[in-house]
């Protein structure tokens, strides 16, 4: 499967005070590989950052990421 993905976050905040740093947006091409096993799926995913904005310029960077999972299906 090749896609996109996407992730969209606000300011942190706790009794009324914003984080400034917290939030931003996170843009990834995305790949995966689905195997199918009776009821086992086994899933590997590789999702490549093409732009990060952040919203303080001291937030860690978000690179590339590799997500591998496991289910069993009842």
């Amino acid at each position: 499967t090749i896609g996109a993905y996407a992730e969209l976050a606000a300011y942190d905040s706790a009794d009324g005070v914003q984080f400034e740093n917290s939030g931003g947006e996170l843009y990834f091409a995305d790949a995966s590989l689905n195997l199918y096993i009776k009821k086992i799926r086994m899933q590997a995913n590789y999702q490549h950052n093409i732009a990060s904005i952040l919203n303080n310029p001291s937030q860690l960077k978000i690179l590339n990421k590799i997500n591998f999972s496991l289910t069993y299906n009842i």
